[in-house]
């Protein structure tokens, strides 16, 4: 509002009140940033995502020295030695071997790559799934990335045997796979969508705990400690993983804002690739 005011010259002077000035500064600084900014803003954050990945995998293929590791298969044979009579036993065959710098370098590349695309070529598609909240991208980076993360970790962690390594790489597609599906069902979603889910993301931490707890007890080489905190850290990294992804589709207080969830996929998602890479350069491939 604004006033006349008698000054001592008895002229009267216009005096505004700045009530509403101060009003539309606070309205303007919470005001939230538009869809198109907020879309800017996250393609910047892919692009330095797409070149600290690349700059990782360069700095990979320089240091590190190769780590082969046999993977195995089991099968049943009869004990020729055996006294008596040949007696049925577990035999183990070497299929090949896997450089863990590779499979490394792999994870690295890939999450690159994505970013890199997200960020240019499919940058349309990518922001019509977070308009949407059904975002097959980044599904589909984490069935592949996070499958091969699960691999790696789970030979770091003593499984050797390509049906487990398998079955582990299947499970974390199957996770990501759900997931998508959750965010298509929407409203529809049921708790059996959410089951589905969780059990196969926990099976593949609970075939790689099971590994742990057998070296522990009964081998007389025992893994290296650094191997425990990497499970650990990853772990603790998964569960982040999954409050995020839960609060997310069920849009808990900030998380029903896509584009904060996304957010912080990324961050997890960065930090849990990096944290798995280097511990394992540090523990192994120096």
């Amino acid at each position: 509002m604004a006033k006349r005011t008698p000054n001592k010259g008895g002229v009267k002077v216009k005096k505004v009140s700045t009530s509403a000035t101060r009003d539309s500064k606070k309205v303007a600084q919470g005001k939230k940033p538009s869809l198109g900014q907020s879309f800017d803003e996250l393609n910047s954050r892919h692009k330095l995502l797409a070149v600290v990945f690349g700059l990782q995998a360069i700095g990979l293929a320089l240091l590190a020295k190769a780590h082969a590791v046999a993977i195995t298969a089991a099968y049943g044979a009869n004990n020729s030695l055996s006294s008596t009579q040949p007696a049925p036993v577990t035999a183990l065959r070497n299929l090949f071997e896997v450089n863990l710098v590779h499979l490394l370098l792999a994870i690295v590349v890939i999450a690159a790559v994505y970013h890199a695309l997200v960020a240019s070529r499919f940058r349309g598609q990518y922001e019509v799934g977070l308009k949407t909240t059904i975002n097959k991208a980044r599904w589909i980076e984490f069935g592949l990335t996070g499958g091969l993360m699960m691999v790696t970790l789970a030979i770091v962690s003593g499984v050797q045997d390509f049906a487990s390594l398998v079955m582990i790489f299947v499970l974390v597609e199957i996770s990501a796979l759900a997931s998508l599906q959750v965010e298509r069902a929407g409203k529809d979603k049921t708790a059996t969508h959410h089951m589905v889910t969780g059990k196969a993301s926990a099976l593949p931490w609970l075939v790689i705990a099971l590994y742990l707890v057998t070296n522990w007890f009964y081998s007389s080489a025992h893994l290296p400690i650094f191997v425990y905190w990497l499970v650990g850290s990853m772990f603790i990294l998964h569960i982040l993983h999954v409050i995020n992804t839960f609060r997310q589709l069920e849009k808990v207080g900030r998380w029903a804002d896509y584009i904060f969830a996304e957010r912080l996929y990324l961050a997890i998602n960065f930090v849990a690739i990096t944290a798995l890479v280097w511990q394992i350069y540090a523990g192994l491939l120096k």
